[in-house]
């Protein structure tokens, strides 16, 4: 194993680990903040859920979009993407 697979190896697992906290503790954070407001308005827990609901979705999205760049770069890198990029150049139909 090289030192750059390594390296490579420390920051999948960095971003793993940034991602599971991101996951855990938005909601949390979201639905606490909507607790306090509902304290302080008087309200049943509506903001509490309408935060946490709003937190899941969001990170979900957030998710899928970094995911989706992620795998555009992975495809261009690669042997399929680099000869697509190719034949694009040349005016060929890359189908």
């Amino acid at each position: 194993m090289t030192p750059n697979d390594t390296r490579d190896l420390y920051r999948a697992e960095d971003d793993a680990w940034t991602r599971a906290f991101e996951l855990a503790l938005t909601p949390i954070v979201a639905a606490g903040l909507g607790y306090v407001l509902d304290r302080i308005i008087g309200t049943v827990p509506l903001f509490a859920v309408a935060f946490l609901v709003l937190a899941v979705v969001a990170s979900f999205i957030k998710m899928y979009y970094a995911y989706d760049a992620k795998m555009k770069v992975h495809d261009a890198e690669s042997p399929w993407g680099r000869a697509r990029a190719h034949a694009a150049n040349r005016g060929e139909d890359t189908k």
